[in-house]
């Protein structure tokens, strides 16, 4: 019994919710993602401008931004994407500024403290995603482009870190309430194109609309999630349930399909580009491929002790599985706001997102980019960028491009989570090759 109740006792410490965390790990690392569709269009130059893009994505990158850009005049006869890559890694909580300073030191009391409390009320986030573009071929006013994108996003209630840090504390009822994640893996292709349109306004005034056929590889979520656990002076009582709910196609590679239209304008005034655009205005993805809930619940009948012999007596456990038919999504809308110009070898670009829906990096929090891209070196052009709000806060950006013509070379790196690069949350880097005409 005093095994259960000592503050650093390993058994006492991990006893259930440990199985409960391993559980929930172990089902999200099986699947290769969580959607980042309101971000599938992350290339290297918005990456490094802090996603200050929505005007300045022209050519095979327009469709994933504002597909009204393709109708504006000025652009290249035709742009080739030979390939684009794009891996990320974040957090909500943890900074590498931390990293560095707890790793390998004994951690004192007030330093526990202080990386809990790093954790919000919601829980640690983890999210991973990976983007690649192998194929993209514009001729203003119209792209065609293909997309395939894969990641995860984990979420661990801030109890399972308080009790792996200090241990259980007795009579303290701990909760593991909203920890799972969502998973999935998809592939796409999308047309797109943009005409000019009279205006008395603008010099120059575009509408632009796009059409996305989405397969889906594969989708798991856990829908809901609840557990409890603590120790008092009889033993240790613990009751969880989770409801995992996934879909897969054991005959060929998609599980689902769907269908997403984007609409755009796109207008220019005395050398000022600005741009409005709706993702994800009208969609829709049904996962009809052997959908199936899989839900698992237990509780303990009686305290558990360290004397414990036989512990399947003890706690009442059940699961079960059910196929799910007609199960249909809906992605989020986002509204991009921007405006760009340029002034000498500089080019200044702003954005304002705005998401209408929670989803992965999809976030109703707006979000403000501010990107600058220096063009005094011809074919060596510098970029940078800073954001704030959304999903990710605070970031910022910096990258490069190779100008050979006709081939062009691009590079960018993300720091989300601080302003400070060394002091971020995480990291994205993206590189693509094309050849522009």
């Amino acid at each position: 019994m005093r095994g259960l109740l000592r503050r650093n006792d390993g058994g006492g410490r991990w006893f259930l919710g440990r199985c409960i965390l391993t559980a929930v790990v172990f089902m999200m690392a099986l699947i290769p993602g969580a959607d980042i569709f309101g971000q599938s269009g992350l290339s290297p130059r918005s990456i490094a401008m802090g996603g200050a893009y929505s005007t300045l994505a022209e050519g095979a990158e327009a469709p994933f931004w504002n597909p009204a850009n393709l109708g504006l005049r000025g652009q290249r006869s035709a742009y080739i994407n030979l390939f684009s890559l794009t891996l990320g890694i974040r957090n909500n909580s943890f900074s590498s500024g931390q990293y560095e300073k707890y790793n390998g030191k004994f951690l004192t009391p007030s330093d526990k403290k202080a990386l809990i409390e790093s954790i919000p009320e919601d829980g640690f986030k983890l999210l991973l995603s990976s983007n690649i573009r192998p194929l993209g071929l514009s001729v203003p006013p119209f792209a065609l482009v293909t997309d395939t994108h894969v990641g995860s996003d984990l979420v661990l209630a801030r109890d399972y870190f308080d009790l792996f840090f200090n241990g259980n504390e007795p009579d303290r009822v701990y909760r593991f309430d909203g920890t799972g994640g969502e998973a999935w893996a998809y592939a796409s292709i999308c047309f797109s194109v943009g005409y000019r349109v009279p205006a008395p306004f603008f010099d120059q005034l575009s509408a632009g609309l796009s059409y996305r056929y989405i397969l889906g590889v594969g989708f798991a979520e856990v829908a809901k999630s609840q557990g409890s656990f603590v120790t008092d002076i009889e033993g240790a009582r613990a009751d969880g349930e989770v409801l995992l709910r996934y879909a897969m196609n054991r005959d060929g590679p998609f599980a689902g399909k769907g269908f997403a239209f984007d609409l755009g304008f796109a207008g220019v005034k005395e050398g000022w580009r600005v741009g409005l655009s709706f993702i994800n205005l009208i969609n829709s993805i049904r996962w009809g491929k052997e959908v199936k809930e899989y839900e698992l619940s237990f509780r303990t009948l009686k305290p558990l002790t360290v004397a414990s012999s036989n512990v399947d007596s003890l706690i009442d456990s059940s699961d079960s599985e059910r196929e799910v038919t007609g199960l249909r999504r809906r992605l989020p809308v986002i509204m991009n706001l921007g405006a760009s110009r340029r002034f000498g070898m500089f080019l200044v670009a702003m954005d304002y997102q705005q998401g209408f829906g929670e989803m992965a990096e999809i976030s109703r929090r707006p979000r403000f980019a501010l990107g600058v891209e220096f063009s005094g070196l011809k074919i060596l052009p510098l970029r940078s960028g800073l954001s704030l709000g959304g999903e990710t806060g605070a970031g910022s950006s910096a990258g490069f491009g190779l100008r050979l013509y006709p081939l062009n070379i691009d590079l960018g790196v993300d720091f989300p989570g601080k302003i400070w690069p060394f002091d971020s949350k995480g990291i994205s880097i993206s590189m693509a090759v094309g050849m522009a005409f």
